[in-house]
């Protein structure tokens, strides 16, 4: 009787073992399928964020791109506006000349986008202040610059066509006008020579009528043909006017020249300035002048000592500035515009002063 409940029970016991293990199976098929859709939605974020962050990095390249484009957009209106200046404005007036519409021009289109002049200020005599909006697409750029006439002949402290050294405890007190491109400016002391100094490369110093100023020379007795040395020099002390001189001038002394009358000294030879001397008026030394490949070439001499000059001084060539000599320009040279027969800087304009606005 106890057998035949046995054989009974183990099928039972079977059937158990069979609906545990299919259970296990049935968990590990449940946790697998987790797994999958985990790793799948894992997949699907990781690609997601790829996508956003390629779809934002071209956008942040093609916005780059437009900005760039807006950028020089803004520059090409900025040499319209360079152009326009040169052509049609009026540096005497300050303003447009009569009869040009700036609003006409002031706008215009290039490399697929536009640019729009806001403004044409003066801001001096010799210069106006621009601003140039660029865009493109939806980028937006703004430039801003100063255009600037350069200083005509008679504007600046010393106008040259070569070299200037400037030592010991010589002073410039104004503008530096240099014409040729492979002349070079040695300063020992910047704070001394505060002006601007400006580069031209027409390659010569201003002309002026030389026989008018020797006309006006030879009839006030201030006609020196065989040049300037130290006994011509004494009998300069308070002169003023035009003064000419055939050949090399050395002055040592004396007042020469006031604001409300200056000096028109004419050096065509060497020029030496030494001891106590104050010169109120326009230096022009020339030197013996040859043409070479279009170029003038002269050698006159500037020492020092404790020689004042107060107006101007052009010149084909300065070799030195040195000791106590002081230079500072003076309008009361303007006085001598109409000797001027050529100012080969009158029409040169230039550009400083670059920003971006923001």
């Amino acid at each position: 009787m106890q057998k035949i409940i046995q054989a009974k029970a183990q099928p039972q016991r079977t059937q158990d073992v069979s609906e545990r293990s299919a259970k296990r199976n049935l968990n590990v098929r449940g946790v697998s399928l987790i797994a999958v859709i985990l790793t799948l939605m894992f997949f699907a974020i990781f690609g997601y964020a790829a996508l956003s962050m390629l779809s934002s990095t071209t956008q942040r390249s093609s916005d780059y791109l437009d900005s760039e484009k807006a950028f020089h957009i803004a520059e090409a209106g900025f040499q319209v506006a360079l152009r326009l200046v040169k052509e049609q404005w009026d540096w005497t007036g300050g303003t447009w000349k009569s009869g040009f519409n700036f609003s006409a021009v002031r706008a215009g289109s290039v490399g697929g986008g536009t640019f729009s002049l806001s403004s044409v200020t003066p801001v001096s005599n010799r210069s106006v202040s621009v601003t140039s909006t660029g865009l493109y697409n939806q980028a937006q750029r703004k430039t801003s610059a100063l255009i600037e006439k350069s200083p005509g002949a008679l504007d600046v402290a010393l106008y040259t066509n070569s070299d200037i050294e400037v030592g010991g405890n010589a002073r410039i007190n104004g503008e530096i006008m240099q014409t040729n491109p492979n002349a070079t400016i040695e300063i020992q002391k910047p704070e001394n020579v505060p002006g601007k100094q400006w580069y031209d490369t027409h390659g010569f110093i201003p002309t002026i009528d030389m026989e008018r100023v020797k006309s006006n020379a030879e009839n006030a007795g201030l006609y020196f043909p065989n040049g300037i040395g130290p006994s011509q020099s004494k009998s300069l002390d308070g002169k003023t006017g035009c003064i000419y001189s055939e050949k090399d001038a050395k002055i040592t002394g004396g007042t020469i020249g006031t604001t409300n009358n200056p000096v028109f000294l004419v050096v065509k030879g060497n020029l030496t300035l030494e001891g106590n001397i104050v010169i109120t008026g326009l230096i022009y030394a020339k030197g013996e002048v040859t043409i070479v490949k279009g170029k003038l070439r002269s050698q006159p001499s500037f020492t020092g000592g404790n020689a004042t000059v107060k107006g101007e001084i052009i010149s084909g060539n300065i070799n030195e500035f040195s000791g106590s000599f002081s230079l500072s320009y003076h309008p009361c040279v303007q006085q001598f515009i109409s000797y001027i027969t050529n100012d080969p800087s009158s029409t040169t304009v230039t550009t400083s002063n670059w920003k971006e606005v923001y």
